[in-house]
């Protein structure tokens, strides 16, 4: 049993860490999407860039969700 609890907590981890990292995209594609797209239709370009580029979480180069 206790191999099963192991493995268990394991795939507990591995889970909990994938849904903090997909969490930290949906804040930049809900808020950083749509308030840097504002920004830039009243012409805050550089606003617009930095909301966009504060909102993106930590990953690896080339591991974004595209």
């Amino acid at each position: 049993m206790r191999c099963i609890d192991c493995r268990l907590a394991g795939i507990c981890r591995s889970l909990r860490a994938q849904s903090k990292n997909h969490f930290r995209w949906s804040i930049h594609n809900l808020v950083g999407h749509p308030l840097s797209e504002l920004a830039f239709l009243v012409g805050l370009k550089r606003l617009s860039d930095w909301l966009h580029e504060v909102t993106i979480p930590a990953h690896e180069p080339g591991t974004g969700r595209g």
